[in-house]
C-alpha cells in the first residue's frame, strides 16, 4: 500500500494543478483529502479512494458516483489499489460532461485505455492517463464557478452550454461580425432591431459603440439573471433559454434606431374635441385572462386567432352582454369613444400621453402613444361584416405601469373608431400584435409602412 501512495498523490497533483477548476465535492482537492483520510486508516486497499467521499458528500454528484462503483470482490489489495487508480481517471472523464461536444472523444480515449488496463503496470497506466488528461484537458476544464451551476441547476440550463453561447455572442461583437451575431437570434426579438432592419446592413450601422463596449467589457456570463432569462452587460442584450442547453437573443437595447414611423400624428387620439383616455382601449394583457374568458364563454376556437385578430370576431359576438371582468381593472371588449371622468391626463412627453386615476389603495398609471395611421378601407376590412362604419383607425402603443421592477408594460395594437348604426361611437380593438417589431412587419406587408407612404 506504501508503495503506491506517492503515485495516487502525484496523480492527484497532477490534475489539481493541470485541471485547475473545483467542482465542490467532486474536486480534486477533495478527492486529495479522502485519499489522506484513508491513508490515516490504512484502509486505502479495502475500500477505496472514492467511497468515503460517496458517503459522506456525494450526494450533490449521482452522476459521478457511477463511475467509482468497482467490480470484483474477490480482487487482491493490489488489483484494487490499481482499480482506485483507475476509479479516479474515469471520475475526470466524467467531469468533461461540461462540454458535452468533447465528451465523446475524450471517453473513446479513456475506453481505450481501459481495455489495455490488465496488461499496463502502475507506472505504464500513470503514462497513459497523463497523455489522455492532456488530450482531454480542455473537455474536463470548465468556464463556470460552483455557485454559477447550482444557478444553471436551479433555472434547469447548462451553464457551460450558456457560457459558450454567450462568448459566441461576445466574439461576434469584438469582430463586428453581423452575420456572426444573427445566428444566436432563432426568431424576431421582441424588442430591439428587427430582422428585415439588419438586412444588408453592417455591424457598425446597427449598433452604437457603447453597446459593443459594454458587451466587451462585460463578457460572457454562466448565470441566469432571473425568471425573465439571461442579461449581458447591463442588459443591452436578454436571451431566453429553448431547452436546457439551446438560447435564443430576445431582446437588443442600445442600438441605432430604425426610422420607421412618421412623425406627424397627433398627441393622443382626439374625438369630438376630448382627448381618448386609455382605459377605452381593450387588449388581451399580461396573462390574456380576460379574453381567453370571452372565448371559452362564446365557444371561439381557435382563440389563439381570437386572441390577436380579435376585429374578424366582433360581428358574430353579442358585444351588449359582453363587459369587464373586473371593472376596476379590465375595460370591457368595446368601449364608448369618450373619455374616463376619473382618468386625469397628466403628462405628455414628445407624442405620448399619461394618465393617472386614483384607486382605493394604488394610483393606476397608463399611457399610449399613436403609432401609425390605418387607412379606413383597410379598418373596415379587419372587422368584416361588423355593422360599425370605420371612421378613423391607429396603430397605438398602450402602456400600463406595472408597479414592480417590470415597469411600464407595452402592447402594440391597432384600434378603430366605428359610427354604430344607432349613431353611437366606439372604440374596438382589431389586431393584437406580439411585439412592436411584429407590428412593424404586419405594417409593412400591408403595404402601409408610415414613411413609405409619407414619401
Amino acid at each position: 500500500m506504501r508503495k503506491l501512495l506517492p503515485l495516487i498523490l502525484i496523480l492527484f497533483s497532477f490534475q489539481t494543478t493541470y485541471g485547475g477548476q473545483q467542482i465542490g465535492p467532486c474536486s480534486p482537492e477533495a478527492l486529495v483529502k479522502a485519499q489522506k483520510q484513508f491513508s490515516e486508516k490504512d484502509e486505502i486497499g479495502q475500500y477505496g479512494i472514492a467511497n468515503l467521499i460517496l458517503e459522506e458528500k456525494y450526494a450533490q454528484c449521482p452522476i459521478l458516483a457511477k463511475t467509482f462503483e468497482y467490480k470484483g470482490a474477490n480482487r487482491t489489495t493490489e488489483q484494487q489499489k490499481e482499480q482506485n487508480i483507475h476509479n479516479w481517471f474515469m471520475h475526470h472523464l466524467m467531469l468533461s460532461r461540461f462540454h458535452a461536444e468533447k465528451y465523446e472523444k475524450c471517453l473513446e480515449l479513456g475506453e481505450l485505455m481501459v481495455e489495455q488496463y490488465p496488461k499496463n503496470e502502475p507506472k505504464e497506466l500513470f503514462d497513459s492517463m497523463k497523455a489522455i488528461l492532456a488530450a482531454c484537458h480542455k473537455a474536463i476544464s470548465r468556464n463556470c464557478s460552483d455557485t454559477a451551476l447550482r444557478n444553471g441547476l436551479f433555472w434547469k440550463v447548462d451553464s457551460e452550454a450558456l457560457y459558450r453561447f454567450t462568448q459566441g455572442i461576445v466574439d461576434a461583437v469584438e469582430n463586428k461580425d453581423l452575420a456572426a451575431f444573427r445566428t444566436h437570434i432563432k426568431s424576431e426579438l421582441s424588442r430591439g432591431l428587427r430582422n428585415r432592419y439588419m438586412d444588408g446592413k453592417t455591424f457598425s450601422e446597427v449598433f452604437t459603440d457603447d453597446f459593443r463596449d459594454t458587451i466587451l467589457e462585460y463578457g460572457p456570463t454562466c448565470y441566469v439573471h432571473s425568471w425573465r432569462g439571461v442579461a449581458m452587460g447591463r442588459g443591452e442584450i436578454w436571451i431566453t433559454p429553448l431547452s436546457s442547453n439551446e438560447f435564443t437573443i430576445r431582446s437588443v437595447w442600445k442600438y441605432v434606431p430604425e426610422k420607421f414611423y412618421a412623425a406627424d400624428l397627433p398627441t393622443g387620439w382626439v374625438i369630438d374635441g376630448k382627448m381618448l383616455t386609455p382605459d377605452r382601449l381593450s387588449r388581451p394583457g399580461i396573462s390574456n385572462e380576460y379574453y381567453e374568458y370571452i372565448a371559452k364563454q362564446f365557444s371561439i376556437t381557435p382563440k389563439e386567432d381570437f386572441l390577436r385578430n380579435t376585429g374578424k370576431y366582433l360581428s358574430s359576438l353579442p358585444l351588449a352582454k359582453i363587459s369587464a371582468r373586473r371593472e376596476d381593472l379590465t375595460p370591457s371588449l368595446i368601449n364608448p369613444a369618450t373619455p374616463t371622468p376619473a382618468f386625469n391626463h397628466v403628462k405628455t412627453k414628445e407624442k405620448t400621453v399619461r394618465f393617472e386615476q386614483e384607486k382605493d389603495i394604488y394610483t393606476l398609471r397608463e399611457e399610449y402613444t399613436l403609432l401609425a395611421e390605418i387607412p379606413s378601407e383597410i379598418c373596415q376590412s379587419l372587422a368584416p361584416d361588423f355593422k360599425g362604419t370605420c371612421l378613423q383607425s391607429y396603430l397605438i402603443e398602450l402602456g400600463e405601469d406595472t408597479g414592480g421592477t417590470m415597469g411600464m408594460l407595452t402592447n402594440d395594437s391597432i384600434y378603430g373608431l366605428f359610427r354604430m348604426p344607432d349613431k353611437n361611437k366606439i372604440i374596438a380593438p382589431l389586431v393584437h400584435f406580439s411585439s412592436s417589431n411584429d407590428a412593424k412587419n404586419y405594417l409593412e406587408d400591408m403595404n402601409i409602412a408610415p414613411l413609405q407612404q409619407q414619401n
